[in-house]
């Protein structure tokens, strides 16, 4: 299954000049970046750590979101609006697209 990011194609071809990820767990409480749900201390989580075009980023994100936005998604902090535009319905509230 091909991204179904509108910003794919920026990202591939214009990446983060530096980009680290790690799995670390987590020292104190976050919030994920894609889902908004807790990240708790003592918790394992997916952290993203790069440098691009804007600037420094750091990205949290909750192993469930971690595996769709890996598997699906290119560009983090996008894994809402990507689901949202791919099928029409918000995956965190269930709202769907007013047809």
């Amino acid at each position: 299954m091909e991204c179904g990011c509108e910003c794919a194609h920026d990202v591939r071809d214009n990446p983060p000049r530096v980009y680290k990820a790690s799995s670390p767990t987590a020292r104190e409480d976050y919030r994920c970046c894609e889902c908004g749900a807790a990240i708790l201390a003592g918790e394992k989580y997916d952290r993203v750590w790069g440098v691009g075009d804007d600037g420094a980023f750091v990205t949290k994100t909750c192993l469930v979101c971690a595996r769709i936005t890996r598997d699906y998604c290119c560009h983090h902090g996008t894994l809402r609006e990507t689901i949202w535009n791919a099928l029409g319905v918000d995956y965190i509230t269930g709202e769907a697209v007013d047809d």
